[in-house]
This record gives C-alpha cells, sequence and structure tokens, in this order.
C-alpha cells in the first residue's frame, strides 16, 4: 500500500519473528500507476524526454478536463512535475535497495518525531489507521525502509509551494479513480497507456468489461473463487504440479549439497533455508468456505452509486491492509489464485505458484513431461532461487534479516553474481539499435533464471528415469529434452514494438524476454548438448556463468 510522497505499508516484521509492523518507505509516483513503469529512473531523463512529455500532457489533460483554464493547469502540472522529480532524485536505485540489512531501521514515532521534526509523524500515522480504528503512540515502534529518502525529503517539502503540493497531492489522491469518474477522463487514462508504450489509438471498452475488471481487482477473492469453480480439472493438475514441484525441490536441494564452493557451515544454513521453504500451490482451501469470503468482506457495504461503491472497495481493501496490525494472517497468500503470475515470499519463506499460472504454454496436462518441466518446472525453480538471490541470500529459514553465509562464501557468491552482471550487460538489439548495459539492474531475476532452468532440466531428467519415459516423442521431429528447452523459450515469445523494447533494459528490474532464454541456455552446457551447439558458437560460448 503506498502513499503519495510517504509509502506506507503493513507487512511482517523483518527483524523479529511474528508480528507485522508499519514500514515508511519511499512511495510509488505516479507513473507507475497506469503504466506499470517500475522505478523513479523514468523521471531522471529530463524533461523532454517521451516519458516525461507525455506524463506532462497527461497531468494537463486531467486538470482542463476537471474544469482548470488551460494556460493555469500548464503552469501548475509543470510545477507538479517538478516536484515529483525531486523526490525521484532522492530515492533510493533499485541496486540500493536490495541492501535490505543496511536499509531496516527500527525506530518508534517518537524518535521519527526527534530526527524528522518537520512531519508530524504521530498524528500522520494516526490520520491513516483511523480508518481501521487502530491506536498508535509515540512509543509504537515502525520500520524506516529508505532513510536517505526520509534525510532528504523535509528540504524539499519545505522548498514547494503549498500549491504544488495541494496539487501533486489532490492528483495523486484522485488519480486511481480517473476511470471511474467520467468517460473523458477514462480515455485520458487509456490514451496515455498507448502513448508511453507505443500503442495505436485506444478505444473505450464496453462498459461491462470495465465493470468486471474492477470487480476482478478490488473484489479478488470472490472472483478467484468463482474462476476456481469454474475449473473442471484442477484436482488432477495440481496433483501432477505438485509431482513436478517435489522432483524440482529435490534437485534444487541436491544442487546445494553439491556445490563446491560453499563453505560447510554455510551450506549447512542454506540447506536449513531451503528445506524451511513452503510451497503453496494453486489456491488456499478456505477460500472454498463461504463463512471465510462472508467474514473477509464483511464490511464491504454495496450502495447504489457507482462512484460512491468504488471509493468503498478502496477504502476497505486498505483496511484490510491496516488491520494486520491487529490480526496477522495465518495463511498469507499475496497472489490471488487467478493471477498469472508467481512469488518468493522472503518474509514468509515460501513460494507461491497460483492456479491462474498452471496453464497454457508453463502447464497442460496433455503436454509432454519434458514441455511441462520446461513450463512450470522452471517457474518453481526460478522461485526457489528467489531466496538465494542477492537479496534472498539476506534472509534466513524464519524470514528474518541475518547474516548467516561466511565472509569466504559471501565472496564467491559476489564473483559468481558479477559474472552475471557482465554477461547480462552486453547484448545487443538490432532492430531497436539497443546495447543492453543493464546486467546489475537485473541481476536477481537473471540469477534466477539461470538457476531456475538448470534445476528444473535435472528434475525432468530424474523424472524421465523414474518413469522410464523415452526420449522419443511420437510424431514430432524433436526430443523430450529438446521439448524441454523449447517451451522454455516459447513461455517468453512476445511480439514487442522498438519503443517497448527500449524501455524495458531502462526502466525495468527483468531483463527483455528474449534474454531470457538466451541468457540462460548461453549458460547451459545440457542446452548445448541436446542441440549440438558447436563449442565457441554464440548459444555454446567459452566461458559461462554458473551458481550451484
Amino acid at each position: 500500500m503506498s502513499g503519495v510522497i510517504i509509502g506506507v505499508t503493513v507487512q511482517k516484521d523483518f527483524g523479529k519473528k511474528g508480528p507485522y509492523v508499519i514500514y515508511l518507505d519511499q512511495p510509488r509516483l505516479g507513473q507507475f500507476d497506469f503504466t506499470g513503469l517500475p522505478n523513479q529512473e523514468v523521471y531522471r531523463l529530463g524533461r523532454n524526454n517521451l516519458y516525461n512529455k507525455a506524463y506532462e500532457e497527461y497531468l494537463v489533460d486531467v486538470a482542463v478536463s476537471l474544469g482548470a483554464h488551460p494556460d493555469i493547469a500548464k503552469k501548475d502540472m509543470c510545477d507538479v512535475v517538478e516536484f515529483e522529480t525531486a523526490l525521484a532524485n532522492i530515492m533510493l536505485f533499485e541496486e540500493e535497495r536490495r541492501l535490505v540489512n543496511i536499509r531496516y531501521n527500527k525506530i518508534s514515532i517518537l524518535e521519527m518525531s526527534i530526527r524528522y521534526p518537520q512531519i508530524d509523524w504521530l498524528q500522520f500515522l494516526r490520520k491513516i489507521l483511523s480508518v481501521a480504528n487502530i491506536h498508535v503512540s509515540y512509543q509504537t515502534k515502525v520500520v524506516l525502509w529508505a532513510s536517505p529518502y526520509f534525510d532528504q525529503l523535509s528540504s524539499i517539502l519545505t522548498k514547494t509551494s503549498t500549491r504544488t503540493l495541494a496539487n501533486y497531492i489532490l492528483f495523486r489522491a484522485i488519480q486511481p479513480l480517473l476511470p471511474s469518474i467520467s468517460k473523458t477522463l477514462q480515455y485520458i487514462n487509456l490514451r496515455y497507456i498507448a502513448t508511453v508504450n507505443g500503442l495505436s489509438e485506444p478505444t473505450l471498452p464496453p462498459r461491462s468489461d470495465f465493470c468486471t475488471d474492477i470487480v476482478i481487482e478490488q473484489m479478488d477473492w470472490v472472483t478467484s473463487r468463482i474462476f476456481i469453480e469454474n475449473q473442471t480439472d484442477s484436482d488432477q493438475t495440481l496433483a501432477y504440479v505438485n509431482e513436478i514441484r517435489g522432483y524440482v525441490r529435490f534437485v534444487f536441494t541436491d544442487m546445494i549439497s553439491k556445490s563446491k564452493w560453499l563453505s560447510d557451515g554455510t551450506k549447512s544454513q542454506v540447506l536449513r533455508k531451503m528445506q524451511s521453504i513452503e510451497d503453496k500451490i494453486g489456491f488456499p482451501e478456505e477460500i472454498l468456505q463461504d463463512s471465510f469470503l462472508d467474514f473477509y468482506y464483511r464490511h464491504f457495504d454495496m450502495g447504489k452509486y457507482f462512484f460512491e461503491n468504488m471509493m468503498e472497495l478502496l477504502t476497505e481493501n486498505y483496511k484490510i491492509v491496516l488491520l494486520k496490525l491487529i490480526n496477522p494472517p495465518k495463511n498469507e497468500w499475496l497472489l490471488r489464485p487467478g493471477v498469472v503470475n508467481a512469488w518468493h515470499n522472503l518474509a514468509t519463506a515460501s513460494i507461491e505458484i497460483p492456479l491462474g499460472v498452471i496453464s497454457d504454454p508453463f502447464f497442460e496436462n496433455y503436454y509432454s513431461p519434458g514441455m511441462n518441466f520446461g513450463g512450470i518446472g522452471f517457474l518453481i525453480g526460478h522461485e526457489y532461487a528467489h531466496g538465494f538471490d542477492v537479496i534472498g541470500m539476506k534472509f534466513d529459514w524464519n524470514g528474518l534479516i541475518r547474516r548467516y553465509w561466511s565472509d569466504k562464501s559471501a565472496i564467491k557468491f559476489a564473483d559468481k553474481a558479477d559474472c552475471y552482471v557482465r554477461q547480462y550487460s552486453q547484448y545487443y538489439i538490432p532492430e531497436a539499435d539497443l546495447y543492453v548495459t543493464n546486467g546489475n539492474k537485473t541481476l536477481n531475476e537473471n540469477m534466477c533464471d539461470n538457476m531456475g532452468v538448470k534445476a528444473a532440466f535435472y528434475a525432468y531428467k530424474k523424472f524421465q528415469r523414474d518413469r522410464n519415459i523415452s526420449e522419443k516423442v511420437p510424431g514430432l521431429p524433436f526430443t523430450e529434452d529438446q521439448l524441454f528447452f523449447i517451451n522454455m523459450a516459447r513461455v517468453w515469445c512476445s511480439n514487442s514494438s522498438p519503443l517497448f523494447i527500449r524501455k524495458v533494459p531502462l526502466l525495468d528490474h527483468h531483463t527483455l524476454p528474449r534474454l531470457r532464454v538466451i541468457g540462460p541456455l548461453q549458460n547451459s552446457p545440457e542446452f548445448a548438448s541436446t542441440f549440438q551447439c558447436p563449442r565457441g558458437s554464440f548459444m555454446n560460448p567459452i566461458n559461462k556463468c554458473g551458481f550451484w
């Protein structure tokens, strides 16, 4: 749950087992919510950059649509963008945010008030928490999650006019509601999204589709229940995926056990963490109980006016997040069952593979084993790997930030990570005339792709041996091994505009989809052997990166 100038969220305490606490963080900025631009770096590209020009025009269009004079709107929104850019300039980069052991700083609200007296922190937090009738005092502890940002925030606020602050706060407060106010504002939103993504002129969706999307997003547990009940073969699917998960987990654990660069002490700790990871596959069972849904949505009070209902939904969903402070969830899923994604929750030492992602191209019951291991098996391996990437290795088996790697092992870890940084900083994309040089920004995801494909391949080979599965596939010119890699690659198939291709390396902590195929497979001797790539060729370079 992000704020406008100060990010406020509630999640498990990374420093103490058990409770949930308030985290104060840098916020998500205005270009995130409707474009998916994931960080603040776009603001540092200058006023004339495509994204920033489109954003400023978007702000002006919104202001004019709400009744502002065009000339005044241009001046005011220019000031708003300058203010937001100033915020962006003091925010931590993606790479800096990986230093979770340094970022974690738990202090009382009284200490916050002494350190940053320009803001009435007690009043600020009481106002936010009043939505859920939660009381805090000066003695209440909070986690300061981005100290460098707060160290400089007061100076920026002092230099900014009240008018600009009011305009910015008002815009960010109504931004999530803009499509619900009028068709004109809905179209302005869609046109802005199209502009920054290099898409054609948008058209308004049918109202039924618009309303359906809102219900799916804002009442996600109810719609997830409907989704689950409409899956005719979910029991068979989940049984098969759990079997694949078991093989991938066994092999991933075995890779750690056989690694030769970890010290004995570190290896035992890393294995302990691997063994502690909880696997959440499909959906939480309680979603099938009417009593769970009735209790979850007990405070929702729908009326006859659409906009009021939107406000009610947003408020109640925010309240549910805040109430974790006094009623911590026992079996929390961060992803809803219908979501096409997966997650490693470092705070709970668990992975989530929701039912929504257990579908084509990742999985189908009728796929050959090689294809399913190359799809959902790879995804599961990728999520396990997040427990041991640059951020994950700082969390122990209880989901707490703790140093448990020896100095020697940590240095070798850094050397192996640096190999991936160099590899993913030297690709060229001809149709966008783009040199990809952001290997450090995308390091975590690249490491996990590499670990994931290796674990999934050897899990598949063990499955093949255990089941005595033939290497040849009837009716196809490919072997099972080849189908493994073909489906792993097919997962990332995309048709992207040059604008999108240039945007991803600039702003995303994932590398380009094609590099999520090329990168890991260049490091895979198994791929080179399967497709007989000559040694020293593009897909079988002599120097490879590896981890376990």
